[in-house]
């Protein structure tokens, strides 16, 4: 209670508006502006789209123009990335995942006739050729259907978001600006701010600031809009983002929600409101408050490719799950873990010997040693891998047949892919090419 004579005009929200819920805000208050922000995982995610949809998706965008933000970031990773995702990572996937399928038929076949006294026959050869060709055939089709579609679309797509975003794009920053929010980065993350990009460290200076370019990118807009204008300008950054250094702790299936500190580092500078929104979200936005007309059909795919992503193991997941293991100094793992990747993806062989991968880590026992693949999906600083939805390593040791083996062909792809792209990994991938070239025994087919 205040002093007598004194007029009090606060409430418990006052001094801190980073605890207030969004969605509470007058949204109707016309002094109040808002700008959406696009990542680039929204723009690349077109490419995962059928034609029709991605239509209907840049067009609900050319509709926000006005209020669209691209910050520069946005599309250097969306240009860096979009030939991966343009390709068909769905087809690489379903490629792998058959080949899995014939591994498995062929071995569950012989271990048959090995088990029943049955001898390798002419019939015997015939089933198996006969699978070989049916797999053939279906690799030939993805193959062909994945070079049409990437043809086909190409130009659609970028010429659909040209027009859509027009001139709404940010401005690269200098070199020296570029070396100023570098220093900022490391910095903040030193001093335990919330700070987006803090989840990839490790990743080296570039794609680890990555995330916190984009965020000054936003702030550096917001601020430049302000400039002689009334009122708040509210941000609504446009993402499937879901890593800690950007989105708060939250029951499954709530609202997401922006970390606190940067809420409250938006609304110190900006005297705004900070929101995030997935891609099914801005499809809402675009049609409830700018008239873009999306059919059922179209926002039912978004929903499904976005329930989709983040279940499997995607390349962007596989090179976090590495860093981690890395990070907590389990290069024996990592070197394992590489090991029977480039065995199943580069040699066909669906996994090593307990004794074997005990001797490529120097190690006379394995007691407790895959308790590191696990530790990512249970500690509680790594919750951009739990919220992935991938819930197995990707590496796992069969007692039974005293060997290690991989979960999924194209897991070990994308860790080969991963592989060739970091100075450490690569160390690691010749060290285990070498390790089995030189004739190690392996998990014999069948057995």
């Amino acid at each position: 209670m205040g002093r007598k004579g004194t007029f009090m005009a606060a409430n418990i929200f006052s001094d801190f508006f980073e605890h207030s819920d969004p969605d509470l805000v007058d949204n109707a208050d016309t002094r109040r502006r808002a700008l959406y922000a696009i990542d680039a995982n929204i723009l690349i995610n077109l490419y995962r789209y059928s034609d029709d949809t991605a239509d209907q998706y840049i067009r609900a965008l050319g509709q926000m123009q006005s209020s669209l933000f691209v910050p520069h970031q946005a599309i250097k990773e969306f240009w860096a990335n979009r030939d991966h995702v343009r390709k068909g990572v769905h087809h690489s996937e379903a490629k792998g995942k058959i080949e899995s399928a014939k591994k498995v038929l062929i071995k569950s076949f012989r271990e048959w006739s090995i088990r029943s006294n049955v001898s390798v026959d002419s019939t015997s050869s015939e089933l198996v050729g006969g699978i070989d060709e049916a797999v053939a055939a279906m690799m030939a089709h993805i193959d062909a259907s994945s070079s049409n579609h990437a043809e086909g679309v190409t130009d659609a797509i970028i010429a659909g978001l040209n027009e859509a975003i027009g001139d709404r794009v940010g401005e690269p920053p200098t070199a020296s600006q570029r070396d100023s929010l570098l220093a900022e980065f490391n910095n903040r993350v030193k001093a335990g701010k919330d700070t987006p990009g803090a989840a990839d460290i490790g990743k080296g200076d570039d794609r680890s600031a990555g995330d916190f370019i984009f965020w000054t990118q936003c702030l550096d807009e917001v601020q430049r809009l302000r400039s002689g204008a009334e009122g708040p300008l509210d941000l609504t950054i446009v993402t499937d983002e879901v890593k800690e250094d950007w989105v708060r702790p939250s029951a499954p299936g709530s609202a997401k929600r922006a970390r606190l500190g940067l809420v409250r580092e938006y609304y110190d500078r900006t005297g705004g409101t900070l929101r995030l929104v997935d891609r099914s979200g801005i499809l809402e936005i675009a049609m409830s408050q700018f008239g873009a007309d999306v059919t059922d059909a179209a926002r039912e795919q978004v929903d499904n490719v976005a329930d989709s992503i983040g279940t499997e193991w995607t390349k962007e997941i596989v090179e976090s799950y590495m860093n981690v293991l890395w990070n907590l100094g389990s290069a024996p793992q990592l070197k394992l873990l590489i090991a029977v990747a480039v065995a199943v993806h580069e040699f066909e062989w669906t996994g090593i010997w307990k004794d074997d991968a005990a001797n490529l880590v120097d190690r006379t026992s394995l007691q407790g040693f895959t308790g590191a693949f696990q530790t990512p999906f249970k500690r509680q600083g790594f919750q951009d891998l739990n919220s992935t939805g991938v819930s197995d390593p990707p590496i796992t040791l069969d007692w039974s047949t005293q060997s290690f083996e991989m979960s999924d062909d194209s897991v070990a792809a994308v860790i080969v892919d991963v592989c060739g792209e970091d100075e450490d990994y690569t160390r690691l991938a010749n060290e285990a090419r070498d390790w089995i070239r030189s004739g190690v025994d392996l998990t014999p087919e069948g057995s």
